[in-house]
């Protein structure tokens, strides 16, 4: 292509083409690869930051879920660059997922044009250029067709590359604003986005800095004085994202040192991009252009930037080495929690090297040589990759589909509840089950849909579906799984100010106990509850408002390691004389071998200091739904506590099993989790899930209330309970 306005027309001919199979499918569905409800998670996002940009008061970085916790939106990327096309289309055609299909598709025509153009900057012919751009466009996570690939959209790292060559070529302030332009772009985009450019940046700057030029100092400074701009704007726009480093992070995966897992990581091949054809003849096509770079000048620079690119992102593509984990704790780095997406590095120096080795070709004296190659390649990499963007499974999410009335029903109702009240003032809403049933026990999470109807009607949620756990989840999900409960229901609005519960029609209830009935005769039998509104199966109850608690405002105060999420001072009891009554309904004297058994729980702190339980986890713990036996009644399979558990310095019950014969091993001490915090003078009533030994025998229970001090649970004032249990085969 000679000029960048017939690529442009060129990739865009290209894979629309490509595309013809799904297009019709982007108007109302979603790519379930890799990860149906990240992407349901991804189209939220794009609709609420577009919402928040043009909404006075709204503030981005909050995020309308898990409320009233500050920030949410930190624990997912931003998507700012996607707005340039995601927010425009939105207008125009008030469709989020139409948007965010056409945004992402759009990224696989740039990335092919920005490939291509670099390719020739880097002195490749215009055919092998075409190939490789077609590669890239295909490479690593970017088949089948998904909107993931927003989190580390790869066309950002050939455009800052070119960006930087060019300041090279004639450094001036036109260009500086170029790549300046181009650098925003990257950091905008998302955290993998702008990390893959950065780094890109810093290789193609040590590059063009090898070429001795008259102007490389002067073109240094612009190209550094471009940066520091762009990363000006950013710390101030991303202000919220950097403040989370260091206080809620994952640990960095580090490298395994197998032979195997790097030579894999060389060849391109990771958990979500299996063996091809592809993977062992670009390793061929590397040795050509090597070979070529030895005998044409003009391509040396270019083999050499593509190896450090491969190498460096192959290198890194298992887990960052051992080293560097302290260097990066404390930086933003420490959320690239999936290693393997370094390939996108790795990917862009085997496109290039894929453009220069043929570009090599030419110097075989065999005229067609070129031409066949690269038509040979082509068609190698359509009938790999080609076939593979189009095999994705695609599912239209319920929230635009078949709920959608449902959630427009619930905007309608909070518009005249809430009439004469700010938006910001009106409480949250809770959407029952957590989890559809299917399958039975560990069925699909009712979060990322409940998400896409909150943009329908707007109001808070005080559950969500994000990268992190919030510090009172385990709290909440505790308060849910005892409803239908007075005392549960105070909790949670003690906790969120919630005002809104929906309860999903009666299907999505299978299984579950209490059934869908006694949650509504709850609901109706109770005094908060000002209205109930029925439509099309659906139930919403609306709740007088309440004003913000102690425990909403420590929860909206964010993360504090010195108290628990609900605000209790987290320290040890001892000298503070803990008192309390424990107290649980009739056991039987008999139990059978590693079975469960449920008993009412009654405890009272009848001492002058809270007791601290929620304690605030060392760092956020990520979704993680696959607990077997979970005590909450509607979160079935989705409970998970703070690892490990019990944290330090936690309340808890340990339950213990003494052998009376002594003929056995001994039990290990249970732990029964409190649902929440107890402050001095209140009472807790909750259900609990004994497990019996699995040897038979005649055993003596005993349950006691102790707080964890370094692993060791520490007896508090309260009197033990004690019985003596049969335990049969």
């Amino acid at each position: 292509m000679r000029t960048a306005r017939a690529s442009c027309l060129f990739w865009a001919i290209v894979f629309l083409f490509l595309s013809l199979p799904i297009l019709p499918l982007l108007g109302g569905s979603l790519a379930d690869y890799p990860n149906r409800n990240d992407a349901r998670l991804i189209v939220w996002i794009l609709d609420w930051v577009w919402y928040a940009l043009w909404t006075p008061g709204a503030d981005i970085a909050t995020g309308p879920i898990n409320a009233p916790a500050p920030a949410q939106l930190t624990s997912s990327d931003w998507f700012y660059t996607a707005q340039l096309v995601f927010g425009p289309l939105h207008a125009f055609t008030a469709n989020a997922i139409l948007s965010a299909n056409l945004t992402a598709w759009l990224t696989y025509p740039l990335a092919a044009l920005c490939l291509e153009r670099l390719a020739r900057r880097l002195g490749s012919d215009p055919l092998p250029a075409l190939v490789a751009g077609l590669f890239f466009a295909l490479a690593s996570r970017r088949v089948p067709f998904n909107i993931h690939l927003l989190q580390n959209a790869n066309f950002l790292l050939p455009l800052v590359a070119l960006a930087i060559l060019n300041l090279f070529d004639k450094p001036d302030f036109k260009r500086a604003l170029v790549a300046i332009a181009a650098f925003l772009l990257a950091t905008m985009s998302a955290l993998y986005g702008a990390f893959f450019a950065a780094f890109t940046g810093v290789i193609t700057l040590a590059l063009a800095w090898a070429r001795p030029t008259p102007h490389r100092i002067r073109a240094t400074a612009y190209a550094l004085g471009a940066a520091c701009a762009a990363g000006a704007v950013s710390l101030i726009i991303l202000q919220p994202w950097l403040l989370r480093t260091g206080t809620e992070i994952r640990p960095l995966p580090l490298t395994d040192g197998s032979w195997s897992t790097y030579g894999s990581a060389v060849l391109g091949i990771t958990r979500v991009d299996p063996a091809s054809a592809l993977s062992f003849t670009l390793p061929v096509i590397a040795l050509l252009a090597t070979f070529a770079a030895v005998r044409e000048t003009r391509l040396r620079r270019g083999v050499l930037f593509a190896l450090t690119l491969w190498a460096i992102g192959a290198l890194l593509g298992p887990g960052f080495p051992a080293g560097m984990k302290g260097l990066l704790s404390q930086t933003p780095l420490t959320f690239l929690a999936y290693p393997d997406r370094q390939q996108i590095i790795a990917d862009l120096g085997r496109g290039l090297l894929l453009a220069l080795g043929l570009t090599g070709l030419q110097r075989i004296p065999v005229r067609p040589l070129q031409p066949l190659a690269a038509a040979a390649l082509a068609i190698l990499i359509l009938a790999t990759r080609g076939t593979a963007f189009l095999e994705g499974t695609f599912t239209s999410p319920p929230a635009f589909a078949a709920d959608r009335e449902a959630y427009q029903a619930v905007a309608s109702a909070a518009r005249k509840t809430t009439s004469g009240r700010e938006r910001a003032q009106t409480g949250p809403l809770l959407e029952l089950p957590l989890r559809l049933p299917n399958p039975p026990g560990k069925g699909i999470p009712t979060a990322p849909d409940s998400m896409l109807g909150q943009s329908l009607h707007r109001l808070e949620l005080i559950d969500g579906y994000t990268g992190y756990h919030p510090p009172h989840r385990g709290f909440i999900l505790d308060s849910i799984g005892r409803l239908p409960s007075a005392n549960a229901l105070k909790d949670l609005r003690r906790a969120t100010r919630l005002e809104w519960i929906l309860l999903r029609p009666h299907p999505d209830w299978s299984g579950y106990q209490p059934p869908r009935a006694s949650i509504v005769a709850f609901l109706r039998n109770t005094p908060e509850v000002d209205e109930l509104l029925e439509f099309d199966g659906w139930t919403l109850a609306h709740l007088h408002p309440v004003a913000p608690s102690d425990w909403s405002r420590a929860i909206a105060s964010g993360t504090d390691r010195t108290r628990t999420a609900l605000g209790t001072d987290a320290s040890l009891l001892t000298t503070r004389g803990a008192e309390g009554q424990l107290r649980t309904t009739a056991l039987p004297p008999a139990g059978r071998a590693n079975q469960f058994l449920r008993v009412d729980v009654s405890l009272q702190n009848t001492g002058k200091t809270a007791w601290p339980v929620n304690i605030t986890s060392p760092r956020a713990l990520m979704l993680d739904f696959g607990t077997d036996r979970p005590r909450g009644r509607f979160q079935e399979g989705s409970l998970q506590r703070t690892t490990p558990f019990p944290a330090n310095l936690a309340v808890v019950v340990a339950v213990g099993w003494e052998r009376k014969d002594k003929t056995s091993a001994a039990v290990p001490l249970q732990f029964l989790p409190l649902p929440r915090d107890l402050p001095a003078g209140e009472k807790l009533h909750f259900p609990a899930l004994l497990r019996y030994p699995q040897a038979p025998g005649k055993y003596e229970l005993t349950l006691q209330v102790v707080q964890m001090d370094a692993g060791k649970p520490m007896d508090l004032d309260v009197p033990v309970l004690t019985q003596t249990i049969r335990i049969v085969p």
